[in-house]
């Protein structure tokens, strides 16, 4: 069994066709004449090999169109994911939605309320929560920094403990700093799992040097890539959006044909960290409405490539789960997933994607059921037509309430919210007259009773730790 995700195939489009060969025209001009530059020399020397124009004293590479579009078009369409198990495989395309958990560097306590620094605990408890949420179908990387960790290979115990405990599918960006890559990839191996790795170009047009061999040790393994631009209008990438999306395409694109010329076939998906920034206050923003434009046209660019797309949105500049948070990432629910963004990554965080939220989590979970309604859409056919039902019940003052029809389709045809409050206002008083927040984390509290731990068996957390012990020699000598 795979997790197939959500139909998309009238997507929402808010470029012409024509706008989008102009940005591909314009995004192929940018490789050939001003290139990327790759601080990393294997990175140079298989690209050159492939048939790039290297200048190997200022690390730039240059991509003549036709190198570009033949190794475009070695990428598959459609690809498979592993989970720990089968029924939590899923299925990436460009024509199917997909839902993930959001990011933070912090997060909310689900007791106290209070922000603070994660631990591995909350690292095995969030993921056993999301794992048993029906609207998520993966697990990116919801808690990256975990404070009682090992400072210099914080990364890599984050993983071990993701994969340690989570059961769905999920995501891990390349390290930062100087870290070898390798050990992500040992980590995952040793638990019997793959890893879909997240590395962004150093915008405008550059790779580090640990990103770019983490493109080609991805490949190699044949574990699949999102790989994404990392601009900024106005500031890593020119104000208007669409120089923005120009810029963003060749790097991504650049890193795609690193992947693919690192070994053909390579899965690899279209990502997009485009930030805009509030130059009042100099700084970047996530909830504003050029981010929902700016990723439906990525969206669309990637289907130009036949690729799959994703982004670790929706997201929200609201530091607490109120009402800005609210209108903000549920318009980007909607129009994102109207738009066929293949997967979206963002349920329960906020903050610029900073800071991780139960609560908030409980009610993104909430918005990716109403939109999954929302895509089912109207069925139409003899049956949902019901016009047997119309000539049996006939005119006022009969009605269908009694009806066998209602009672076996009402419940079907509508989503039936977990915590949005839909009484009378007496009622509502009467049933302690509790907001959204409120009621998010009464669910909360109920799920997180049932909630259990699904840790790897003994044998193979022994071999991750050993991984670990080994990366600490290394990386400490």
């Amino acid at each position: 069994m795979t997790i197939q995700g959500i139909r998309c195939d009238r997507p929402l489009e808010f470029l012409a066709a024509g706008d989008v060969e102009r940005i591909h025209q314009a995004t192929l001009d940018v490789l050939a004449t001003v290139g990327v530059r790759f601080e990393y020399e294997p990175a140079l020397g298989t690209l050159h090999a492939g048939g790039c124009w290297v200048d190997f004293d200022s690390r730039v590479a240059r991509f003549p169109a036709e190198v570009v579009e033949q190794t475009i078009a070695n990428c598959p369409a459609r690809f498979a994911f592993r989970g720990r198990t089968a029924e939590f495989n899923v299925d990436f395309s460009p024509q199917t939605v997909l839902y993930a958990s959001g990011v933070g560097f912090a997060l909310i306590d689900r007791v106290t309320g209070q922000r603070r620094s994660a631990t591995a605990a909350d690292m095995a408890e969030m993921v056993s929560l999301l794992d048993t949420l029906d609207s998520i179908d993966l697990i990116f990387d919801p808690l990256p920094y975990l404070a009682d960790q090992p400072q210099l290979l914080n990364w890599e115990y984050k993983i071990a403990q993701y994969v340690k405990y989570a059961r769905k599918a999920g995501l891990a960006p390349s390290p930062l700093g100087k870290i070898d890559p390798k050990w992500q990839i040992l980590i995952c191996e040793a638990a019997g799992r793959e890893l879909l790795g997240d590395v962004t170009a150093s915008s405008p047009l550059a790779y580090a040097p640990n990103a770019a061999r983490f493109i080609m040790l991805m490949a190699e393994k044949d574990f699949p890539l999102a790989v994404y631009g990392g601009a900024t209008p106005g500031v890593s990438a020119p104000a208007t959006l669409a120089g923005s999306l120009v810029t963003q395409n060749a790097e991504v694109l650049a890193g795609i044909v690193l992947a693919q010329l690192t070994r053909p076939g390579s899965r690899v998906l279209y990502g997009s960290y485009l930030l805009p920034m509030d130059m009042r206050i100099a700084a970047v923003v996530s909830g504003g409405i050029e981010n929902s434009l700016l990723y439906s046209a990525t969206a669309q660019i990637a289907r130009r490539y036949n690729l799959p797309s994703l982004l670790v949105h929706p997201a929200t500049d609201s530091k607490i789960p109120d009402a800005q948070a609210g209108y903000e990432k549920g318009i980007q629910w909607a129009m994102l997933t109207l738009s066929g963004l293949s997967c979206l990554g963002g349920a329960g965080q906020l903050e610029n994607s900073t800071l991780m939220s139960y609560v908030q989590l409980m009610i993104d979970d909430e918005i990716i059921g109403m939109v999954k309604r929302l895509m089912r859409g109207i069925a139409v056919n003899d049956e949902m037509l019901a016009l047997d039902q119309i000539r049996n019940v006939g005119f006022f003052p009969r009605q269908y309430l009694a009806t066998a029809f209602t009672r076996e389709w009402w419940k079907r045809e509508q989503y039936l919210p977990k915590i949005s409050d839909r009484h009378p206002h007496d009622a509502w008083q009467k049933r302690a007259a509790t907001d959204v927040v409120a009621r998010a984390q009464a669910r909360l509290d109920e799920l997180m009773r049932r909630v259990e731990l699904h840790p790897l068996p003994e044998t193979m957390c022994r071999d991750i730790d050993q991984v670990l012990e080994e990366a600490e020699k290394h990386e400490a000598g």
